[in-house]
């Protein structure tokens, strides 16, 4: 089975040996992957929605992986026992209902030894939740599939004795730190973006709360760009 590059980057922070539940399974590749490239003795595939996990029910029988790879039907973290998994994976979903996710099942969380998690927006709000949650960013990486940017990050639960910074809210620390080109790209398109919306709020008669915050985010982007090597 062939992962899309998403998945993939999830795929690879998974610790090797570690026993998985991908939370918001959906169609079960990853962990169907994780078995049998022998990343993972074995999985949790969970799901809120019976349609998705009888999609991965199928999957994961089309490769006889039934005795290895567990389903369950739930919301979030509700039918996962602490201690049950030692890595919770956390994809393709927004910010918010991850936050929602990780507070009410806060125990299980902290329970786990690592979290992969690859939230698709606020990712700001998200980084600030899990900092002041006390969870700490040990590993983050960003890619650019059909079009869109992704962050993967592996988590580990324990407060980060440094404080960050807002730029390293708004667009991670770690990656911040290694500068890989595709996140200059990001930078650069987000840059764009900020000043079409400025000049789009430039044409309004009365300051508005809107205008400041996009003003605070260009002169961030721009600060941040013009210290790139």
């Amino acid at each position: 089975m062939e992962l899309s590059k998403r998945l993939q980057c999830v795929a690879d922070l998974v610790t090797p040996g570690s026993r998985m539940a991908d939370v918001g399974t959906d169609h079960g590749y990853l962990p169907i992957w994780l078995v049998e490239a022998g990343v993972c003795p074995g999985a949790i595939a969970m799901d809120v929605g019976k349609g998705p996990l009888e999609r991965a029910q199928v999957h994961i029988r089309e490769h006889g992986l039934e005795e290895k790879i567990e389903t369950r039907l739930g919301d979030g973290l509700e039918r996962l026992a602490p201690g049950e998994a030692d890595t919770l994976v956390l994809a393709g979903m927004g910010g918010p209902l991850m936050q929602r996710i990780l507070t009410q099942g806060a125990g299980t969380a902290r329970a786990a030894q690592e979290l992969i998690l690859s939230p698709q927006s606020d990712l700001r709000a998200f980084r600030q939740f899990l900092y002041e949650d006390g969870y700490t960013v040990t590993e983050e990486r960003m890619l650019r599939e059909d079009g869109k940017y992704y962050t993967v990050m592996r988590v580990v639960p324990g407060q980060d004795p440094e404080p960050w910074s807002p730029a390293e809210f708004g667009y991670g620390r770690l990656l911040l730190r290694q500068r890989p080109p595709v996140l200059r790209e990001f930078l650069e398109k987000k840059r764009e973006t900020c000043r079409k919306i400025r000049e789009s709020l430039a044409r309004e008669i009365k300051p508005s709360p809107r205008r400041q915050e996009v003003e605070e985010r260009l002169r961030e982007l721009e600060e941040l760009l013009r210290d790139w090597p």
